[in-house]
């Protein structure tokens, strides 16, 4: 008879400490962040920059132009640019750096003067500005995937680049220019 006692007992004793205890198994554990360099900064910035600036300017020409052409590629920006400020959020959130920034002067005076043209004009100056901000993006990006310090944001560069590149030879044949002339 001691047996079934003590097992009652056991029971008892275990159950009421699965009630005391918390549930920790909802809690994620949220990473220190790893301390960033001055240049895992700058790259983070220039980066969450360079992708602002392009989604901006191409949300700019689904409000603006008429040509099928320029509204096509400004929609494949925004869809591409969007996923890669998400994955870039997530490769830089260990290292604390922010990913999105108010805009430099010099981004602001480009996306000022595109807000005062229309019509062609607005396209022409479009196509300029994408060729120019994919150029800088290709620079960046691709130095900072051969050349990066910090692991997460070297696999997001490398992921990133083959896009960026794509973006542009959408743009050389876009506007009949070489795409050796765009880097």
């Amino acid at each position: 008879m001691r047996f079934p006692a003590l097992a009652a007992g056991l029971l008892l004793c275990v159950s009421s400490a699965a009630i005391a205890a918390p549930d920790m198994s909802s809690l994620e554990a949220s990473p220190m962040p790893r301390p960033s360099s001055p240049l895992v900064q700058a790259f983070v910035q220039n980066a969450g920059i360079g992708n602002q600036f392009e989604m901006t300017t191409s949300q700019m020409a689904l409000e603006r132009s008429q040509d099928p052409a320029v509204r096509h590629f400004a929609q494949t920006m925004l869809n591409d640019h969007h996923k890669a400020e998400l994955a870039l959020d997530r490769a830089a959130a260990p290292t604390g750096v922010a990913t999105h920034f108010m805009f430099d002067k010099a981004h602001q005076a480009k996306l000022d003067e595109l807000d005062a043209l229309s019509g062609q004009g607005f396209d022409d100056a479009f196509w300029v500005l994408q060729r120019a901000a994919h150029a800088e993006a290709v620079a960046g990006i691709g130095d900072y995937a051969m050349s990066g310090s910090d692991p997460a944001l070297v696999v997001w560069a490398r992921q990133t680049l083959p896009v960026v590149l794509g973006h542009q030879r959408m743009i050389a044949d876009m506007t009949g220019t070489s795409a050796v002339a765009l880097q």
